[in-house]
């Protein structure tokens, strides 16, 4: 619901792509194979991959995820730009702002609990 939700959303399968509620302009904008995720707040998870068991809550929050799986954020611009990590909890702006982990396009458990304004904004290790 909102303009662009969802709006190229490309299963590759009967399997993904599916079964995610998006709600504010360009929320889950970019999905491509992630499943059960919920966006809600202008630009959500505006581009998506592969994660998959995702709540985005706020504008801008995991705007940007390729591999992360089982995350939650919860305000503005938290875990804004992750690549692998997965298993992590945000709550307060700009937390976990860029989670990003290079490791060959493997989801990575990094199992991060941030609360607070701007808690781990750089998290590279």
């Amino acid at each position: 619901m909102g303009y662009d939700a969802l709006y190229l959303n490309n299963p590759t399968s009967i399997n993904s792509g599916i079964r995610n509620t998006a709600i504010g302009h360009s929320s889950l904008r970019n999905n491509s194979t992630g499943v059960y995720k919920t966006a809600s707040g202008a630009n959500a998870f505006s581009s998506n991959i592969i994660g998959s068991i995702i709540n985005a809550d706020g504008t801008f929050s995991i705007s940007f995820n390729t591999f992360g799986n089982a995350n939650t954020a919860i305000s503005a611009q938290s875990f804004f730009y992750n690549t692998t990590a997965s298993h992590n909890t945000t709550i307060g702006e700009n937390d976990l702002l860029t989670q990003s982990y290079n490791n060959g396009g493997v989801s990575w458990e990094t199992g991060n609990v941030v609360v607070g304004y701007n808690a781990l904004g750089i998290d590279n290790e």
